[in-house]
């Protein structure tokens, strides 16, 4: 039987996951939060790419110019 070793993932590594810019991640690091603050900020969050492209599909879908966004 394999033993896999698991690594939790840094606060900085879920923030590009969740689509934030690595400057605002800093910003966040710098700001004496701590990592179980982060992850709670990131966990409580949603990614906006995914949003915009959910409320592109909603309201544009039958549209007759397809290429209208939101955002």
């Amino acid at each position: 039987m394999k033993k896999y070793r698991l690594r939790k993932m840094t606060p900085k590594e879920i923030g590009r996951l969740m689509g934030v810019n690595d400057n605002d991640i800093d910003i966040m690091l710098l700001s004496g939060l701590s990592d179980h603050s982060l992850y709670k900020l990131f966990g409580n969050s949603i990614v906006v790419d995914c949003m915009t492209h959910i409320f592109n599909n909603l309201f544009f879908h039958n549209s007759e110019d397809k290429n209208v966004t939101l955002w």
